[in-house]
């Protein structure tokens, strides 16, 4: 959904086409986003080159682009929200992938509390 989102908002709502339909204000308010998120994936990418080392931390930087990822998600949301084939399949996906994280979650949480019994009560877990 984001490059969807990414799509729509250099052609569709906030691009070259909504400049006759919209005053200037609206257009440089929406103009920052892409703007924020290309700078911030050329300075990691700067980093990364300068570095090339596996750090997690370098994941983190992309965190200053959350508003960008908001708005380029929340276009690609409303692409797939106006077709009703890909809205069911939105809903297909993600409710597989809440009840897969769920039980991940779940299988967790008993293993914890299977190994925290079983070291209180002096047995071997294993």
């Amino acid at each position: 959904m984001l490059p969807t989102g990414q799509f729509r908002h250099k052609r569709g709502n906030f691009g070259l086409k909504a400049y006759k339909k919209s005053n200037w204000l609206e257009l440089a308010k929406m103009s920052i986003f892409p703007v924020l998120f290309i700078s911030n994936a050329a300075g990691i990418i700067a980093n990364t080159l300068k570095a090339p080392l596996f750090s997690a931390m370098k994941a983190s930087y992309f965190l200053n682009s959350m508003p960008a990822f908001a708005v380029f998600l929340g276009n690609g949301v409303m692409a797939c929200e106006k077709r009703h084939i890909l809205k069911w399949a939105m809903i297909i996906i993600f409710g597989t992938l809440f009840i897969l994280v769920s039980g991940h979650i779940l299988h967790n949480l008993f293993i914890f509390a299977w190994i925290n019994t079983s070291m209180v009560t002096g047995a071997n877990p294993f």
